[in-house]
């Protein structure tokens, strides 16, 4: 026995081992097994039509796993990836609406996906089935669902919710035609409307309230529409070659004799506009062969200053490190730097010249708007860097500044390359100091356009509060003398309207009959209002001028309207019936959305919140819906493509 139990011991010891193991864990198992089957099989939630079960969670958390491999956007901005009964309840609403297909749904996705990552879509597949814990059966599903989601979510945001009645309002308001003098008081520059300097201490207030908000164009000024943050800013220095001062050198060459010109124009006659075999002809064409030389020679004796002077300035610049793709300076760089009234000597003296013209911004600091109004440089460009770029553009990449470039390195006291303006002249410019953008904490720095912003809005305030007594005024005494009085011009508005006819049927909504004010849509809106009210007639005259006098505040303008309509047009039947058969047409959503009322746009997360949703469906869960048991950890993102 012993000796069977020797010889057989390894087998034993298996065999035994197993039973053993199955013994220790089959308890387990069964109780594993028996609360898998109570959870599934327990009450989730309830809703209007039936119970939810917790297979039903499980199979909705299982699909949130897969989505979260694939972020979607709408499930995002909803707030359903990552609830299992948000998610329950947008996927039930789709089904509902019969916008969830089956496998195919999925199957198209998942090839949308490979396309995208360039790989197979059975490796898309297997990558997101593996990362989400999950089969090939539950990835398609999730998949699908996603679409037949987003079906629903789009469909019912771009729902044209306007009848026809509506339809017809919307395009008779939008086509709403006035014309009458104008008067626009511009509360920014008319300096007849008295207002006292403001106090340092409103000065000071006011600056803190706008102090980081970069300051727009004045034309763009408005109520709530300052900003005082001190831009990028620099100083300059540069030196401009004139092309014709070296034409001027170049007169007396060798090269521009009429002999030389002769052999020119023999070697090559098409060149200089003289056909084949046409070098007879050189006697007439000689102006144009001399004017066609010169400018070959200038341009190729203004390469070789250009080269010269990169050369010179470069030299200096070979025994310094870098890091990255700048310059690393040393303290005493500034004294050690080619001086660029230097540079203008040598060049005159190589090249038999004149002196180029060394000139500088000063002590003041500028910006790159004001760099682009120098007149020459602003407009000067080098294709050093691949793209041609303008020396406003090369100057807002510098290293000091805001938005430095590490593939256009530029940087203070190390000069550009040459930049070549439109009318051949060549130029270099150095930064020579630069500060980036920054708040703007010192009132003395800005106090100029505080105290200018200001006194514009004190100016609104009394045009606001005075616009019908202004209004009263131009009545009484004519709007030519409501002009005369504030110093300015009447101007007679043609056809101020929300849209134009036009472009209104496709799509496009465009103000017209307001160029003084840019067409602004604002100011439009508020002119047609304030006129719809005016009774049409064929003779405008016989309505009183009190009746058809209005004014009209433009706050994003700082500005008010005076305006005495002379006349109204409205959209005829005719037009209305030429514009509705768009309907028929491609055009006719971009109708329908071009003249909508927008206070009637869907609010995605009321409709489809959980909140809403739950509402709807009158969906109960047994348990708190955020309590521990009906959370489950979600997997880390993986992406589907490895």
């Amino acid at each position: 026995m012993l000796k069977l139990l020797r010889q057989y011991n390894q087998w034993i010891l298996v065999v035994g081992g197993t039973l053993l193991l199955i013994a220790f864990l089959m308890p387990s198992a069964i109780q594993g097994l028996a609360r898998q089957s109570a959870v599934s099989g327990a009450l989730w939630a309830t809703y209007r039509g039936g119970d939810v079960t917790g297979a039903d969670r499980d199979e909705a958390q299982q699909e949130l796993r897969v989505i979260e491999l694939m972020p979607n956007q709408i499930l995002s901005f909803l707030g359903a990836d990552k609830d299992p009964a948000h998610w329950w309840l947008l996927v039930h609403e789709a089904t509902e609406a019969g916008l969830v297909g089956g496998d195919g749904d999925g199957v198209a996705a998942l090839e949308q996906i490979a396309s995208n990552a360039k790989i197979a879509p059975e490796q898309v597949l297997f990558n997101l089935a593996r990362a989400s814990g999950s089969n090939r059966d539950v990835v398609l599903a999730a998949l699908a669902k996603v679409q037949g989601v987003s079906r629903l979510v789009n469909l019912s945001l771009n729902v044209d919710r306007v009848s026809d009645r509506r339809l017809k309002q919307s395009v008779a308001r939008s086509l709403l035609a006035v014309s009458g003098d104008m008067i626009v008081l511009d509360a920014r520059s008319n300096t007849v409307i008295e207002a006292a300097a403001p106090s340092d201490d409103r000065l000071t207030e006011h600056l803190k309230k706008y102090a980081d908000a970069v300051r727009p164009a004045d034309a763009l000024i408005g109520v709530d529409k300052f900003g005082y943050r001190i831009p990028d800013r620099f100083k300059v220095e540069w030196l401009s070659i004139s092309k014709s001062a070296v034409a001027a050198s170049m007169a007396n060459s060798p090269e521009l004799t009429t002999l030389a010109l002769k052999k020119r124009f023999a070697q090559n006659p098409a060149k200089y506009g003289g056909g084949t075999g046409d070098s007879a002809n050189f006697t007439a064409l000689e102006i144009a062969v001399r004017t066609a030389v010169t400018e070959e020679l200038v341009k190729a004796r203004m390469d070789e200053i250009a080269k010269f002077a990169s050369d010179q300035l470069g030299l200096a610049q070979r025994t310094l490190k870098r890091e990255g793709s700048h310059f690393v300076l040393p303290a005493e760089w500034s004294t050690q730097m080619p001086q660029l009234q230097a540079l203008a000597q040598a060049i005159a003296a190589e090249f038999s010249i004149s002196a180029p013209s060394y000139q500088s911004s000063g002590e003041s600091w500028i910006s790159t708007t004001e760099l682009a109004a120098i007149p020459g440089l602003g407009t000067a460009k080098t294709a050093k860097f691949g793209t041609p770029l303008s020396a406003p553009q090369l100057a807002a990449v510098a290293k000091e500044l805001s938005t430095p470039s590490i593939a256009t390195p530029f940087q203070v006291n190390i000069a550009s390359p040459a930049m070549i303006a439109d009318s051949g002249d060549a130029y270099f410019f150095r930064m020579i100091a630069a500060e980036a953008s920054k708040q703007a904490d010192d009132l003395a720095a800005v106090r100029a356009n505080v105290e200018k912003d200001l006194i514009a809005l004190d100016r609104f305030q009394w045009l606001e509060t005075n616009k019908d007594a202004l209004a009263a005024e131009a009545a009484r005494d004519g709007i030519r003398a409501v002009a005369t009085k504030y110093g300015v011009k009447v101007e007679f508005a043609k056809d101020v309207a929300e849209a134009n006819a036009q472009f209104i049927q496709y799509g496009i909504r465009m103000g017209a009959g307001l160029p003084s004010l840019n067409n602004d849509p604002k100011a439009i809106a508020a002119i047609i209002e304030k006129a719809a009210p005016i009774a049409f007639a064929a003779d405008m005259s016989a309505i009183p001028l009190a009746d058809r006098t209005i004014a009209v505040a433009v706050p994003d303008k700082l500005s008010l309207v005076l305006m005495q309509v002379t006349s109204k047009t409205s959209v005829t039947e005719e037009k209305f019936s030429e514009l509705a058969s768009a309907l028929m047409g491609q055009s006719g959503s971009r109708l329908v959305n071009v003249t909508s009322d927008p206070t009637l746009a869907i609010d995605p997360k009321s409709l489809f919140g959980f909140d809403a949703l739950a509402k709807r469906y009158s969906f109960k869960p047994t348990r708190e819906k955020n309590s521990p048991a009906m959370l489950d950890e979600p997997n880390p993102p993986v992406d589907p493509a490895t």
